[in-house]
């Protein structure tokens, strides 16, 4: 990990490492603690019915020169393709989408309180939410890497804890190897700041989806995976609150 391993740039470069960029040196301690910690049934207690998907309003924001444009779905375009029940990636793509909406509510309340100062309802939110778009992220990686060999459902939903478990150990020691080069970087703007960075994972995994076609320069698989990585770096921030 980038803490411990040896630093062998000059003096001006580990001084300006040092000085400019926050670095924590047991975040592997609680990083390693969050394989253990997915549960299936708590995240599936906070997976929502179609109806109540669709009514929450799905939209897209942005601006173009001055102005802010908005962008929403057709709902009765995507409930001809969503069926009750069943966990494809369809359905689990708009489950993250909608906890991720709920933090970004949060945030644009509270922009400039700082997230230990959030009240504990909130935190617990916080903390929740991003345990369940963490383990929706694995779930999508998984049907991108073709490890499930079934589709989930309601029924057989709690059998993918293991697997889940699994491939978020897996991405924790990709995330060991990443900081060694990044450094931590994300600290600077906390857990507010990965929503931004999240939100480019779904998007570019949207915008692939939609293509219908193998990227030309990352493949839609990697940014799976990143979205993974990001949601495992924001909740390990919720757990170093502990």
């Amino acid at each position: 990990m980038s803490t411990t391993e040896p630093l062998q740039g000059t003096v001006y470069w580990q001084e300006v490492r040092s000085g400019l960029f926050v670095h924590n040196d047991d975040w592997n301690k609680t990083i390693d603690r969050l394989p253990a910690l997915m549960d299936s049934r708590r995240a599936y207690a906070q997976l929502q019915t179609i109806e109540q998907m669709l009514a929450s309003d799905f939209q897209g924001k942005g601006t173009i020169g001055h102005q802010q444009i908005i962008v929403k779905p057709d709902n009765d375009v995507l409930n001809k393709t969503l069926i009750e029940g069943c966990f494809d990636i369809q359905n689990l793509f708009l489950q993250w989408l909608y906890q991720f909406y709920v933090l970004e509510g949060v945030v644009s309340a509270f922009p400039n309180t700082p997230l230990p100062e959030l009240s504990p309802a909130f935190l617990k939110l916080f903390e929740i939410n991003l345990h369940t778009m963490t383990y929706i992220a694995a779930l999508i990686f998984l049907y991108e890497e073709t490890e499930l060999k079934d589709i989930v459902t309601r029924d057989n939903f709690e059998f993918t804890e293991i697997l889940v478990q699994n491939k978020v150990r897996e991405l924790t020691s990709t995330l060991y190897s990443k900081c060694a080069e990044y450094g931590e970087s994300f600290r600077r703007h906390g857990v507010y700041g990965t929503l931004p960075r999240l939100w480019d994972k779904i998007a570019r995994y949207a915008q692939l989806s939609a293509l219908g076609r193998d990227a030309r320069y990352e493949p839609k698989r990697d940014s799976a995976k990143d979205l993974l990585g990001y949601c495992i770096i924001a909740w390990s921030l919720i757990h170093e609150l502990d």
